[in-house]
């Protein structure tokens, strides 16, 4: 009951879940480095002369007493036992009576029970525990009379017949225990032949695939030196080992330039380790591919120069992967970085080289470069129609920067060089600022080539984009995106884009954008 009333004092400093998130959300903004002066209410923006963030912060702790003195209730009510009297409410409660118990256990358990009705179910246990007393003291009265009624002979033979009933009971219970004490034993017993039988077998197989992989080893270790010398052209020597019955591969050097058993880890740098490792894989995927039609190398070359990059390409391509080697595998060549990329990028005319170059991000997509944007569009509309707005959200923006970057780049808006440093949240707004500002200075001019209806469908374009969308974006608001509003903001970018475009030929139905704000073709 103490707890309770200490949650009600606690309740009462608060004002509801709607006060809590509006704290919450003004403490995230307070806190912010953007937000310099922490005695301007955000809200209201009106300034006061103590912190604004700490009185929030206070507002907050008395939302975090509440919820402490909830979870202390429910800990109180579920280790007292509250949830486990239904038997004694059920037996001493009358027809007439209201289940109190049984109505305060979802409430309880939730640590949400207030003050007067913890008064109300205690003195409610209280009575129905003096019911059962009382029930109590009138059955053990009942069974003495009862006693006193009978011969005392017939008392003595009833106490023996139970006593022989529980020992019946007894030995059948241990007669059962005995017989599954058996069935355990005999099992445990299936289980260790059946271990004995796999830790032999496991042994054979051990010393088979450790006898397996020194013959692997022998046919790799030359094949590795090949490949290692075609890729670095230095007097360093691989050399590859392995103990007995193990499976850890050691690799050291049989050569450094004069010095003879040097242990690799010890001298080699980075890029020479990474020569040596994928030379012994290159080596093992020739012997032991399987026949593999595709291999993956991922970021081989990332602490190469463009020297070794370059051996280590020719060695692929001529010595390893189809077509210079017809039985090779297919490789695919993951990469970020731009010296091998402009390595595929010369050689893309001949014969065995291709490159794709992708884009994107990892929270929208990575798509190729043809038809990024077309891709883009098409997945934020799948999405929105799904209700995702989590995953359509950040595709907006990414379609609206390039829907506005095209306008700007097609009708040959002049864009202030600033833009290109601000924060991103802040780019398409930067960029639609920038192309109304030409748009006017046009209009003001008498040179502005755009219909009216255009500039008043331009107007509103900008209103819906900003309303619906920059400006819950510009603030982290992302929660307060649904998919109605979002599929008016694609809607509006496609408008948007199409107040700088006309009908060539007129009537077909086909459109281009202006040469500029001041002439049509």
């Amino acid at each position: 009951m103490e707890l309770a009333e200490a949650r009600d004092t606690a309740l009462k400093l608060t004002q509801g879940d709607l006060f809590r998130q509006l704290y919450g959300v003004s403490e995230a903004i307070l806190a912010d480095d953007d937000w310099a002066d922490k005695c301007v209410c955000p809200t209201c923006d009106r300034s006061d002369a103590v912190s604004v963030l700490d009185h929030v912060r206070h507002k907050i702790a008395a939302f975090e007493a509440v919820e402490t003195a909830s979870a202390d209730l429910a800990r109180e009510w579920t280790e007292k036992g509250w949830n486990q009297l239904d038997e004694l409410e059920r037996l001493g409660h009358q027809a007439d009576e209201q289940a109190q118990l049984a109505d305060a256990k979802d409430v309880g358990l939730k640590g949400a029970l207030d003050g007067g009705r913890a008064r109300a179910v205690t003195e409610w246990l209280k009575t129905l525990t003096d019911r059962a007393v009382a029930q109590v003291k009138q059955l053990t009265d009942s069974k003495v009379a009862l006693e006193k009624g009978l011969p005392e002979k017939l008392t003595a033979v009833v106490e023996k017949a139970e006593a022989a009933r529980r020992l019946q009971s007894n030995l059948s219970d241990l007669r059962a225990a005995l017989g599954e004490q058996a069935t355990v034993a005999a099992e445990l017993a299936r289980i260790a032949r059946v271990k004995s039988f796999l830790d032999t077998a496991s042994s054979c197989f051990a010393r088979a695939e450790s006898a397996a992989s020194a013959r692997r080893l022998a046919a790799i270790e030359p094949i590795t030196r090949d490949i290692f010398a075609a890729i670095m052209y230095t007097d360093v020597v691989p050399a590859l080992r392995k103990r007995a019955g193990s499976e850890d591969l050691s690799i050291s050097l049989a050569q450094f330039w004069t010095l003879p058993d040097i242990s690799a880890q010890a001298v080699l740098s980075e890029s020479y380790r990474n020569a040596f490792a994928i030379s012994v894989y290159l080596a093992a995927a020739s012997l032991y591919g399987g026949g593999a039609r595709f291999l993956i190398l991922d970021d081989v070359t990332s602490s190469f120069d463009s020297g070794h990059q370059f051996h280590l390409m020719n060695v692929i391509k001529g010595q390893f992967a189809r077509p210079g080697v017809p039985d090779g595998p297919q490789v695919i060549l993951l990469s970020h970085d731009t010296v091998l990329e402009k390595l595929f990028n010369t050689n893309a005319n001949e014969g065995g080289w291709w490159h794709q170059c992708i884009q994107g991000t990892a929270r929208t997509s990575v798509l190729p470069q043809s038809g990024a944007i077309h891709k883009i569009r098409d997945a934020t509309h799948a999405f929105l129609d799904t209700g995702n707005t989590d995953d359509a959200a950040p595709r907006i923006r990414q379609y609206l920067e390039f829907k506005l970057e095209e306008v700007i780049s097609r009708v040959g808006i002049p864009v202030p060089i600033g833009i290109a440093f601000n924060d991103d949240r802040h780019m398409a707004k930067n960029l639609i600022d920038a192309i109304k500002a030409a748009v006017d200075l046009h209009d003001a001019a008498g040179r502005l080539v755009l219909e009216p209806a255009q500039l008043a469908g331009l107007g509103t374009a900008v209103a819906t984009i900003v309303s619906n969308y920059l400006s819950h974006w510009s603030t982290g608001q992302t929660h307060a995106f649904t998919a109605p509003s979002l599929k008016g903001v694609m809607q509006a970018i496609e408008n948007f884009a199409l107040c700088f475009q006309f009908q060539h030929p007129a009537g077909s139905n086909q459109y281009r954008y202006y040469r500029s704000l001041s002439q049509k073709i």
